[in-house]
């Protein structure tokens, strides 16, 4: 990868967790730190929804260029 900048990639790592750590603090503060368990509910949730996603899209693309019968 090729970048424009001279810092060197700690910098922006830094700044990515500093951001990503701030987000948290203003997002998640008020409430308690997710267990394991959350998170792996959280995640399979997201595949199922991401999944269905997909499915829909295909359906809609399928749909918009399903092969018509000719009426000769």
């Amino acid at each position: 990868m090729v970048t424009s900048t001279n810092t060197a990639p700690k910098t922006g790592r830094r700044w990515l967790f500093l951001a990503v750590w701030l987000l948290w603090f203003a997002v998640g503060f008020p409430y308690p730190a997710p267990t394991w368990q959350q998170m792996g509910v959280a995640a399979l949730v997201a595949t199922g929804a991401a999944t269905l996603m997909v499915l829909a899209a295909t359906a809609i693309g399928w749909w918009q260029h399903r092969p018509r019968r000719s009426r000769t």
